[in-house]
Parts: structure tokens; sequence; C-alpha cells
């Protein structure tokens, strides 16, 4: 059975763009998330809503597996149209074993789908209409086990996709988010980025 999940904030709760952390383990883990280095020439920190932000914390006691304390970091960059844009999202619990395992069923599934979206509705506001599913595969990218992810939204004439990797390193779950018109496609790969995270996590989680 899903356990709903109890939070409370350690430090500070970090939904923001691209700023500073409130010190100890969360600034080091913002190490790990994307930055303008990862990014184009000219992309800048996305403006978020902070009040759909809440969103994403709703979102998580159904995905989390036990009652744990928790940190939510969202970084964001986007080009100047907002149709170009890259995203980490990553969750620290101070339990790795609430961190569910990968898997095609409906008890993962849902509840990350439900993430995804409230992501989806802070990168991308205002969508005119879209798919209303998500889609998913299990991917080795870039680990093991990882999982795919695609919406689609329509903005102005445009249908954009929003691709994104969803894997655990240790304690903390790192969703990797690319999005791009459709009949473009994205500027930047996220196989290389979310490659570029999972190295970052990896040192300062495990120190490997």
């Amino acid at each position: 059975m899903m356990i709903r999940t109890i939070f409370s904030v350690l430090s500070c709760v970090l939904i923001v763009s691209a700023l500073s952390a409130c010190g100890g383990a969360a600034a080091d883990l913002e190490d790990a998330a994307i930055s303008s280095r990862d990014v184009p020439e000219g992309w800048l920190p996305a403006d978020l809503d902070d009040v759909k932000g809440q969103a994403l914390w709703n979102a998580l006691p159904a995905l989390l597996t036990e009652d744990v304390d928790a940190r939510l970091i969202l970084h964001a960059f986007e080009a100047e149209s907002g149709l170009h844009g890259a995203a980490t999202l990553l969750i620290e619990t101070d339990n790795a074993a609430a961190i569910p395992e990968a898997a095609e069923n409906d008890d993962v599934l849902g509840p990350l789908s439900q993430l995804l979206e409230s992501e989806d509705a802070l990168l991308l506001p205002n969508p005119r209409g879209g798919d209303p599913k998500a889609y998913f595969a299990v991917s080795d990218t870039p680990l093991p086990g990882s999982i795919r992810s695609r919406l689609i939204r329509l903005m102005d004439d445009e249908l954009v996709h929003s691709d994104s990797l969803t894997f655990s390193v240790g304690n903390v779950l790192a969703v990797v988010t690319v999005w791009y018109p459709e009949k473009e496609g994205p500027i930047e790969e996220l196989n290389e980025i979310a490659n570029r995270v999972e190295t970052r996590l990896q040192s300062l989680v495990t120190g490997s």
C-alpha cells in the first residue's frame, strides 16, 4: 500500500529557476542541477510561478513510499521564445528507501505522471490544448531502469513536446526535462544533459 508522505522543511523549500540554495547539503545538491553551463548561450532562467510550484509538493506524497523529510529543487532555463528549454527537478529525501523503484506500473507511473504534469504547468504555462496522456518507456539512459516520458502541449500554434528522463541516485530522485516545438526538434539533447546531471549526482551523493 502506498503510504502518504508527511513533509517537513529541513531548512528551506526551493522552487527556483537558478538561485543559490539556503546552505549546507542543498547548496551541494544544487551543484548537480542544470545551470547555464548546460544550455546554449543566451538562454535565461525561466520565470516560474511559486503558486503553481506548490503543485509539485502536492504530488510528492503519492510518489514517495515512506514518511520522510524532503527537499525539492527546480532549475529551468529557456530560450527567449519560451518554446525551447531545459530543466532539472531534484527531490532529496532523508531515506533512500522512500525513492520508488522505476517500474511500468500504475503505483509509480500514476504519481509520476501527476508530478510531470505539475512541472509542465510551470515550464509551459497557459497551453491552448494538447494530449492529456503522458507516454512512458523504460530507458537505460542515464542509468538502467530510468523512465523516459513525453507530454505534448499546444502553445499558440505550435505543438510542443516535453521529454523527460526520471532516475534515482542514492536518496535523490531526478527528473531532467527538455521541451521544444515538434517541427523543430530539441536544441539540447535530453540524454546528454541527463548523463551530465547523473555524473554530478553520483559525485555528490555517493562520492564516486
